[in-house]
């Protein structure tokens, strides 16, 4: 590809007796180019980490819902447990919601799977209200401890989001913001569900 970009630029292009047609040609290379890079950045975005069954165990995470009810990851055992730590200031943890409930809508009817989004802000009524405004039907709790998050959760930042396999044990986990869309990250849950682990 590199010749033939060398033989446009010193061959074709000067002979253009056109400007119009120079731009045309150059504008259609550059888009080119970007495409490419652009392809190179998605297949970037969608890398994540797959962990071995038992090569990160859970910590404890208290949380509370909505009404302030107390909630341990313990009561979710048996389930494969999807958690997206977010804040409403977080432009890129708001951008990758919509890609989130579209993922849980995937699984509406799958008992295995549940979805908790954690606002790390510790104002849940401003994120629940986010929710709702947005239509999105998912659940939003608060951390509960006074302690800092663990960092097998947090990581460097948000939004993060890790996947926990029926035995509680952290199993996928993506960091940055993502296309929750994806069929890789689909089949990568549908794959932790039906191991029944």
């Amino acid at each position: 590809m590199e010749h033939s970009l060398i033989l446009f630029k010193r061959k074709l292009l000067p002979s253009l007796k056109y400007k119009n047609m120079k731009l045309i040609l150059t504008l259609a290379l550059m888009s080119s180019l970007i495409f490419e890079v652009k392809g190179h950045i998605n297949r970037k975005i969608l890398n994540y980490s797959i962990l071995a069954a038992d090569s990160t165990i859970t910590p404890e995470l208290p949380l509370k819902d909505i009404k302030g009810n107390n909630i341990s990851l313990s009561a979710f055992k048996g389930k494969i447990v999807f958690i997206n730590f977010w804040a409403t200031w977080c432009s890129p943890c708001v951008a990758e919601m919509a890609t989130i409930n579209k993922l849980k809508q995937s699984f509406n009817n799958n008992d295995s799977i549940v979805f908790l989004l954690v606002d790390i802000e510790e104002d849940i009524q401003k994120a629940n209200a986010f929710l709702i405004n947005n239509k999105y039907d998912l659940d939003v709790y608060e951390y509960a401890a006074k302690r800092l998050l663990p960092e097998e959760f947090l990581g460097n930042g948000i939004p993060v989001s890790v996947v926990l396999d029926r035995k509680g044990n952290i199993r996928l986990r993506f960091d940055g913001p993502k296309d929750y869309t994806s069929t890789q990250i689909k089949k990568s849950l549908t794959d932790l569900i039906e191991k029944g682990e």
